[in-house]
């Protein structure tokens, strides 16, 4: 089984979110 931490957010996660996000902007209808 998968485990999963959940943290605040950091200045440095920035660019992994906007490459996450920028791909279902890209590639798909969802919206967040």
């Amino acid at each position: 089984m998968n485990e999963y931490t959940i943290r605040p957010f950091q200045p440095g996660d920035l660019p992994a979110l906007t490459e996450l996000y920028n791909h279902y902007i890209l590639h798909t209808t969802a919206t967040f």
